[in-house]
């Protein structure tokens, strides 16, 4: 299955020793791009190098070092698994930091995914010139977190329970591959996080409707709406579909209010618009007229 938001304007081609991306229209060759990735060769991105054919721009990828991740399913321990995804989470998240070319040029098809002798893996990029939209947006966001499934899936470790719990976060449409780097940054997933959750983790202990809310998420807002909220406020009217969100930075839970109509207030504090308050066990919390302490 292919996951590249660029497929329709080039024609893949494979061998055993290299991948071809032929533009459709030269146009969309980005001559910029093509310098960066040079100078980023073996490092993230197999090197790439440009040629005509049949008047057509063909960009080629020699892959006869590296092994695709198909030679590894269900070969690769579940740590092992962890790292990968952690450093295709991280390479996605630097190429969206450099802002000189679009992330959405990065094929993320299972296929064209590859690792060294090291297990370090290597992508591939195509520069292409093309516009980012709200449209391949969500769509790349998508395909990020179909390729990180069917890594799971293929290595045949979801019984694995912070793997389950990786692969539940990526089906859950409220995540974005944002909340899962960092949550893979906070060692949520790894075997330890998954069993000793307390590490980076926080229950909101409910004392005016009795629920109690388990935190370990590096960002979660809590409302009404169950279409906006991670995490789903019951017992009162008064909460707002978005009312506060609580952050994990720098090693402490923060809470801030979202702009909601009925405040939000940390031990009988408002917490002002634009302010984090830092959360510590014992604080008591009021979203609208409800009560909960930090367990």
């Amino acid at each position: 299955m292919s996951n590249f938001v660029c497929e329709s304007i080039v024609q893949c081609g494979r061998t055993s020793e290299r991948l071809t991306y032929t533009l459709t229209d030269n146009r969309f060759f980005y001559q910029t791009a093509y310098k960066i990735l040079q100078n980023q060769a073996e490092h993230t991105f197999i090197p790439c190098y440009k040629s005509m054919w049949n008047g057509k721009v063909r960009l080629s990828y020699s892959i006869n070092s590296y092994h695709s991740l198909y030679r590894y399913n269900g070969q690769l321990l579940p740590e092992h698994i962890i790292e990968i995804i952690t450093e295709i989470c991280k390479h996605v998240d630097s190429f969206k930091m450099n802002g000189l070319i679009q992330p959405e040029t990065i094929d993320l098809s299972y296929d064209s995914i590859f690792l060294d002798e090291a297990l370090s893996v290597h992508m591939i990029c195509v520069p292409l010139a093309i516009s980012s939209t709200p449209e391949t947006q969500v769509s790349f966001e998508l395909a990020v977190k179909e390729l990180l499934c069917e890594i799971i899936e293929k290595a045949q470790c979801q019984q694995d329970e912070g793997l389950l719990l990786l692969y539940q976060d990526c089906k859950d449409s409220k995540n974005t591959s944002e909340h899962i780097f960092l949550n893979l940054k906070m060692k949520k997933y790894s075997s330890a996080g998954a069993v000793d959750n307390s590490r980076a983790g926080i229950q909101l202990c409910g004392i005016t409707n009795g629920q109690n809310i388990w935190i370990d998420m590096e960002e979660c807002i809590l409302g009404k709406s169950p279409e906006y909220a991670h995490k789903v406020i019951e017992g009162s009217s008064s909460v707002s579909r978005k009312h506060c969100r609580i952050c994990w930075r720098n090693g402490q839970f923060f809470i801030e209010d979202m702009g909601s109509l009925n405040h939000t207030y940390v031990n009988g504090i408002l917490v002002k618009n634009g302010e984090c308050i830092p959360l510590q066990t014992g604080d008591m919390i009021q979203i609208a007229d409800l009560e909960y302490e930090v367990g």
